[in-house]
């Protein structure tokens, strides 16, 4: 690539593909060509589908694996003078949870609770290149990739997902888009035309990925995004290795994880800035409601979630985490958030919330709000039956629980 280090010398593919997504980050609506003297050999047909997954619109002189791997991708081909080039499909995908699609009018479904926030996962037809022991998404997932968790996440045309989405938010159904990514090279240069067409809609934009730079940061909030979230997932370092950090194959740490977060707070601000806590890998609630304290004091939020295991993942013969555990964490993480308990109050047993520190009267009537168990996260987010069966143990109330359920809390924490 001429003007870059690489000018003269044997380019290394993924840098190829960054500096293809980094350009069509910096120019999106300009059309990208690999030119025909990028490689030879094996190299060559690698650096092209590399490309095409970074955003690249043209390829001189393709090698011939090239022309049928962009066929299996859905783009067109088609032959211009001497070279083959070939363009981006027209027809760009998204991945949309059942319930959002039912209200953008994609597909019907029964779902009794209404949402203000549409769900997307950013689509690629194959696997994260991070390896997350629980996530269905995973390098080394045998699970399918609709899923999220529980939820399930049909493909669907962008441009059907977006006129459903202007329509829902010009009616106020819907007035916040939360965009989930997987992490590949590529993503910066996909998210950037993502986020414009999103914006068009007037809704509020969160979206959440693994840890970025300041630049990046920036460049996200310049385009529309209005929250942030980098998911920790689990509550102590031990855990982060070994469900998501070096243990399993992945980039992440734990400490560039928190140094990440401080970023995004430096960049959005305090309150717009959140990250994922999943209960169920065997932490203990001191741990647990240890490390939300430590959030809170950071100016991040917590989405809470309980684990889900998935069959074929690693984890997917896992238990699912007590709702009792999981009911004690959620009153005491709305304690912390509402600061009406500091963490060096709470009382422990074994590692289990003993004493909430405040009066038994006035915690029955806190619990007798419900607010302490409606799903935590971005203003607008409910996500139903994103960890639960419709059938129950319900752990995220997607709206504040009636007074039979409220009465099934009191006894789950013992009351």
């Amino acid at each position: 690539i001429r003007g870059t280090p690489m000018e003269n010398s044997k380019p290394d593919p993924i840098d190829v593909a960054k500096t293809i997504a980094i350009a069509q980050l910096a120019f999106p609506d300009t059309p990208i060509t690999l030119g025909c003297a990028h490689s030879k050999g094996t190299d060559r047909a690698k650096i092209e589908e590399l490309a095409l997954h970074a955003g690249a619109s043209s390829i001189a002189i393709p090698a011939p694996k090239t022309e049928a791997v962009a066929k299996k991708m859905g783009y067109k081909v088609t032959k211009i003078q001497t070279c083959c080039a070939i363009p981006k499909k027209c027809e760009k995908k998204i991945r949309v949870s059942v319930g959002t699609a039912n209200q953008l009018g994609l597909r019907p479904c029964k779902n009794p609770v209404l949402m203000e926030t549409a769900y997307l996962l950013t689509y690629y037809d194959g696997h994260c290149s991070a390896n997350c022991q629980f996530c269905s998404q995973a390098r080394e997932s045998g699970a399918s990739l609709a899923r999220v968790a529980r939820g399930v996440y049909p493909e669907y045309s962008l441009e059907d997902t977006i006129k459903g989405l202007d329509s829902a938010a010009k009616e106020g159904s819907i007035k916040r888009a939360c965009i989930q990514t997987i992490n590949r090279p590529e993503i910066m240069g996909e998210l950037a035309p993502l986020i414009q067409d999103l914006k068009k809609t007037g809704v509020q934009i969160s979206l959440s990925r693994h840890p970025s730079s300041i630049d990046e940061l920036e460049k996200l909030k310049e385009l529309g995004v209005g929250r942030i979230t980098i998911p920790l997932d689990a509550v102590t370092e031990e855990l982060f290795d070994r469900i998501k950090g070096k243990t399993v194959g992945n980039p992440y740490r734990w400490k560039e994880h928190w140094k990440g977060l401080s970023r995004a707070v430096e960049v959005f601000g305090k309150g717009r800035v959140g990250t994922h806590i999943i209960l169920g890998f065997g932490e203990t609630e001191r741990e647990a409601l240890e490390t939300i304290a430590r959030l809170l004091e950071l100016g991040v939020g917590t989405g809470l979630f309980a684990f889900v295991p998935i069959k074929g993942t690693p984890l997917g013969d896992m238990p699912k985490p007590s709702v009792e555990s999981y009911r004690r964490v959620q009153l005491g993480y709305y304690l912390l958030r509402k600061k009406i308990v500091n963490f060096s109050e709470f009382g422990f047993k074994g590692g289990a919330v003993s004493d909430f520190f405040i009066p038994k009267e006035r915690l029955i009537k806190i619990i007798g709000t419900g607010k302490p168990f409606v799903t935590a996260g971005c203003p607008n987010c409910n996500r139903p039956y994103s960890t639960e069966s419709p059938q129950g143990p319900i752990y995220n109330y997607a709206q504040l629980p009636s007074k039979s359920e409220i009465k099934e809390i009191k006894n789950q924490l013992g009351l």
